[in-house]
């Protein structure tokens, strides 16, 4: 399915169902239903998500921070058909929003390399493997 244009909004809140989030891991293959994703809801610091203008959940991220020292953007995702359109720098930029001047630090998946570090991020390491840490200076 291609998307020519694309609307959506980024709500920050926690107002996402497991189901919905299951189906959203489901689409992108992260999720095989085992374990119950209301504990990742319930359990992270902040939660960004975006829907299109029928509620569909189209993107996801999820942060945890201590708000002083340490941010980390624990997962970024977007439904293939919707990739492309902004919604994942949206999302991780309502995290840098949020925590504005705490410290960001992100441990992507390879296939999300090249993704921060054109928001910003930079590898420390500079190895190729499957998770590599990344950061990124958070200015007030």
């Amino acid at each position: 399915m291609s998307i020519d244009t694309l609307n959506y909004t980024i709500h920050s809140d926690k107002n996402v169902t497991a189901a919905e989030l299951a189906d959203l891991f489901s689409a992108v293959g992260w999720y095989n239903g085992d374990g119950d994703l209301t504990y990742a809801i319930q359990g992270t610091t902040f939660i960004a998500h975006a829907r299109d203008e029928k509620g569909k959940l189209l993107g996801y991220v999820s942060a945890l921070s201590d708000g002083v020292f340490t941010t980390f953007v624990d997962m970024v995702l977007v439904r293939p058909e919707a990739q492309r359109h902004g919604i994942g720098r949206a999302l991780v930029k309502a995290v840098e929003t949020h925590f504005q001047g705490v410290p960001m630090y992100a441990m992507p998946f390879t296939d999300l390399h090249e993704f921060f570090l054109k928001l910003g991020y930079w590898d420390k390491t500079q190895k190729a493997r499957t998770m590599v840490p990344m950061s990124k200076r958070n200015p007030a």
